[in-house]
């Protein structure tokens, strides 16, 4: 865990109602999360997107700044080499991007 991202959490923690990160009415827990993360996009006037791309984003951020599979799979959860490959098109693209800078 990076420095910031424990103290934005230290932050949430001192204003939280319950132990939930999305609670539902009174604190308690939800039986569904989805709703509660898109009225929070919302609110903090982010596009709409799913959970799920916010893994899919950090994976390509990792393999971007050249952080092996075996680090970025360690870290997202992924199990193989093949999960991995659909995030790879991103950062080969960046990568690319990158060197064509050098032609400036």
């Amino acid at each position: 865990m990076t420095g910031y991202l424990k103290t934005m959490l230290g932050r949430l923690h001192e204003t939280m109602i319950s132990g939930y990160v999305f609670p539902g009415q009174e604190g308690r827990r939800r039986a569904d999360v989805r709703t509660a993360f898109k009225k929070t996009l919302k609110r903090a006037g982010l596009p709409d997107m799913t959970f799920h791309a916010l893994r899919h984003s950090f994976a390509a951020a990792c393999a971007s700044k050249g952080m092996s599979w075996e680090q970025t799979s360690a870290l997202t959860g992924h199990k193989t080499y093949a999960a991995y490959l659909r995030y790879k098109h991103l950062f080969e693209k960046e990568q690319k991007r990158l060197l064509e800078q050098w032609d400036d």
